[in-house]
């Protein structure tokens, strides 16, 4: 009979924060991981692809804590609808998300910054440091080895 071996899960989802001296800092972003695929297709936009910038960021977005002028909570997790109910759809009629919504209130520059956000979250750590120095040759007295064949 085998064991069955535990498998692994990576959590499905990445946070995404400022530091201290950062304008951004206290904006918590959460981000779904993306896969190596999505991040060959998206690793070209350059700082005037904002259209597609706003795509990824809003199709990666799963939850902040990013509030309006007002203080009010700007939601990101459903289908977006106008204040009479109406669904919100874009130029070529389709419903867009909360999220899509949402991103296109953002200014250009915490855009950017949440798009970097983004691709950073596809950046491997680097390598663990390396082991213990060097030392010296190996402490044996080679004429205790058994040259004969066995």
């Amino acid at each position: 009979m085998t064991t069955r071996k535990t498998g692994f899960r990576r959590a499905a989802t990445v946070p995404v924060t400022w530091p201290e001296d950062h304008e951004f800092h206290g904006l918590e972003v959460e981000l779904k991981r993306v896969t190596v695929g999505h991040y060959l297709d998206v690793r070209h936009l350059q700082r005037t692809d904002i259209e597609e910038m706003l795509q990824e960021v809003a199709g990666a977005l799963v939850s902040w804590n990013y509030e309006d002028a007002d203080g009010n909570p700007v939601p990101v997790t459903g289908m977006a609808v106008d204040s009479a109910g109406v669904p919100v759809v874009d130029a070529d009629g389709r419903q867009m998300t909360e999220a899509e919504v949402a991103v296109r209130g953002l200014d250009i520059a915490m855009l950017r910054a949440v798009f970097r956000g983004l691709v950073a979250s596809f950046s491997v750590a680097d390598p663990l440091p390396q082991g213990s120095p060097r030392g010296g040759p190996p402490s044996i007295n080679e004429a205790s080895i058994p040259m004969t064949p066995l």
